[in-house]
């Protein structure tokens, strides 16, 4: 019985868990489910493994990082040297050295003029009044006293500015880097140029105390007007001296650093006079100027007096375009030049006086502002150009750098196309008027309202028949007009609509009179130049004028056809008849833009070609001011009274026979009818 109940018992004792010792449980674990407190261990296991992977990661990236900035170093040390390699460099900045002037000779060698700035004299930073330095400082570099050259703030923040406003209103450079520019290098917008700029700025701040870097800048900064150095300016525009400079003219000379042309007080006094406000504005806003300054002050009342110190100069926007080219054919030699131009100086004076006599006598009746003239051989010798009525009150040449409606002056690139595409002078046309449904219900419209029915090309562009013309584009094709207008030598934007005929699209003067020059020049190709010959002041030879072969831009026949057409329009029953006052066979084509904002007539003699003209700058309409009017009349004016045998155009031989004078032989005073064109003619619409 002992025996059997200790048997029992022995057989039980694995089912008493209280009795196992501690290494038989730890043998059985893996069998026995898992507790909670070891389930919540099995799961915090797997997290400790992305954090390990994660930092691997880490360590991996940071080590190409390392290793990408020890190259990036290298290259960029390697192109510092590159770009370095050929820096300039200088001993003395605060010198200014002695800049180069011009001796502007006629055609014939007679002195014309003298072209260069108002020499000043070079000043120091801290003899100038506190407002002119802080003037600076506020509008260009407010940090300069804290950068080392190249401001990083500043060029972020200008950056910044950039991406908000998605579009460049702001540099970012320091005056420093200004100085390395205006010292060392070009203008040309380059990766090169401007990683020099700031080598060179760097090596300008740690050689030059701040004052002496401020006294270069200030000594060779252009200020327009010809006019290098702060002295200089303040003599062109206030003749005085910079050290005597108030705050407002201070503030003015300043204002002009950003865009001189644009500021320039003799080109807008109204902008000049609101960038000077802005400057002052940004004074009060750097803390170098109390408010109460300028408390009441506007661009209106400002005390501004602009002084003119060139008096009456006839042929100053001639030289002004002329001293723009000059870099480009003998660039910087640094020495004093004389540059002999094609200019007429007979022709220039009496066009420069004859078109200051009509808008005086005119300009209140007419509400007539402005003109400009321009006149060339049939080669593109310039041999006069009048930019406005006073030198003095506006450098804006009219003549080149304005773009205005040419209104039915455009008109006889249209005919040209259509003659080159096998029409005829003497083809008929419907003048009357009609709605275009292909153009969006385009209704063209003829001055005063007149329509004459059934007419010829010939009788639409003499009488300037706005629906003719409309017609005539739509069949020599508004494609061909415009390669015919490019080919010619408008160079501005044209709109490729029905328009187009009437004029809309804005060009240039000189760019109309080369294009007639075209047609005066048998249909070949027509560059205008003014310098014929570049000596220094020793009489060595620096640059010559070559005449190169002019390449055929239009068949003769076609040529011959508009020159016959262009003549009925000075005839007593054309539009141009005023222009025949000069007692010239002139040639030509009048021109009114809508409203009689802009009028003009370009024309032509065996010898010379020019054109005339008339509006206000800010685009207000004339009084009863058209074309055939008072620019004709100017035009008939100035060459009544010029000795045309002065100005004789004696055509190269090799195209003598093609000249001018070649068609008024074979139209005489009568028709004439050359070849008809008829067949493929595109070589010329492309």
């Amino acid at each position: 019985m002992t025996q059997k109940k200790r048997k029992t018992a022995k057989k039980r004792t694995p089912k008493k868990t209280g009795t196992r010792s501690k290494a038989a449980t730890t043998a059985k674990k893996p069998r026995k489910t898992p507790s909670r407190a070891t389930k919540t261990a099995t799961k915090k296991k797997p997290s400790r493994k992305p954090a390990t992977h994660k930092a691997s990661k880490l360590r991996l990236l940071g080590k190409w990082l390392f290793v990408l900035s020890i190259w990036a170093g290298m290259f960029l040390f390697c192109l510092v040297l590159y770009y370095a390699r050929d820096l300039p460099g200088s001993d003395d900045i605060v010198a200014v050295p002695a800049r180069t002037g011009m001796t502007i000779l006629s055609h014939d060698g007679k002195t014309v003029g003298h072209y260069g700035g108002i020499k000043g004299n070079p000043v120091y930073a801290d003899t100038l009044p506190a407002h002119v330095v802080n003037a600076l400082l506020a509008t260009e570099d407010r940090r300069f006293f804290k950068h080392f050259g190249i401001d990083p703030r500043g060029f972020a923040r200008a950056m910044l500015r950039n991406l908000r406003e998605r579009r460049l209103v702001e540099g970012g450079s320091t005056l420093t880097q200004q100085l390395a520019k205006n010292m060392f290098l070009s203008a040309d917008k380059t990766v090169k140029r401007k990683i020099q700029e700031a080598l060179l700025a760097l090596w300008l701040e740690q050689k030059f105390e701040k004052e002496e870097i401020l006294t270069a800048y200030l000594n060779r900064v252009y200020f327009g007007a010809g006019a290098y150095g702060i002295d200089s300016a303040a003599r062109t525009y206030f003749n005085k001296s910079a050290v005597a400079l108030n705050l407002e003219e201070g503030a003015l000379l300043i204002g002009l650093l950003q865009a001189p042309s644009r500021y320039s007080p003799f080109n807008n006094a109204d902008l000049a006079r609101k960038r000077t406000m802005r400057v002052l504005g940004a004074m009060v806003d750097a803390g170098y100027l109390n408010a109460d300054k300028i408390k009441g002050m506007t661009a209106e009342n400002l005390p501004l007096r602009f002084v003119n110190t060139f008096g009456d100069h006839e042929d100053r926007h001639f030289m002004d375009w002329i001293a723009d080219s000059i870099g480009s054919f003998v660039g910087t030699t640094g020495r004093n030049l004389v540059v002999r131009t094609t200019i007429d100086a007979g022709l220039q004076n009496s066009a420069a006086q004859q078109l200051r006599h009509m808008l005086k006598e005119n300009e209140k009746a007419y509400q007539l502002g402005e003109a400009a003239f321009v006149a060339m051989s049939p080669d593109g010798a310039v041999r006069a150009m009048v930019g406005g009525r006073d030198y003095a009150q506006s450098r804006f040449n009219r003549a080149v750098q304005a773009q205005r409606q040419p209104g039915s002056a455009f008109k006889p690139f249209i005919y040209l196309a259509a003659l080159i595409g096998g029409m005829d002078p003497q083809d008929k046309v419907r003048d009357e008027p009609f709605t275009s449904s292909e153009a969006g219900g385009y209704r063209p419209e003829n001055f005063a309202g007149r329509y004459y029915g059934t007419v010829t090309l010939e009788q639409a562009l003499a009488k300037s028949l706005n629906t003719a013309a409309v017609r005539v584009m739509q069949q020599a094709g508004i494609g061909n007009v415009l390669a015919v207008a490019r080919r010619a030598g408008i160079s501005t934007p044209l709109r490729r609509d029905l328009s187009l005929a009437l004029g809309s699209s804005e060009v240039t003067l000189l760019d109309m009179v080369t294009a007639y020059a075209v047609f005066a020049n048998t249909g070949r190709a027509v560059y205008p130049y003014a310098v014929l010959e570049i000596r220094d002041e020793g009489g060595q030879l620096l640059f010559t004028r070559e005449n190169p072969p002019r390449d055929r831009l239009f068949p003769p026949s076609a040529i011959r056809k508009l020159d016959y057409m262009l003549l009925s329009v000075t005839d007593e029953g054309g539009t141009g008849r005023n222009a025949a006052a000069s007692g010239l066979a002139v040639r030509g084509k009048t021109g009114t833009s809508q409203d009689a904002r802009d009028a003009w007539f370009v024309g032509y003699t065996p010898d010379i070609v020019a054109g005339v003209w008339m509006g206000n700058d800010d685009g207000s309409p004339m009084k009863n001011v058209t074309g055939g009017g008072l620019p004709a009349k100017l035009w008939g004016d100035i060459f009544a009274v010029t000795d045309m045998q002065r100005l004789r155009y004696v055509p190269p031989q090799s195209e003598s026979n093609g000249g001018i004078g070649g068609l008024i032989r074979l139209f005489g005073g009568g028709g004439g009818n050359g070849p008809v064109i008829r067949g493929d003619n595109t070589e010329y619409f492309n």
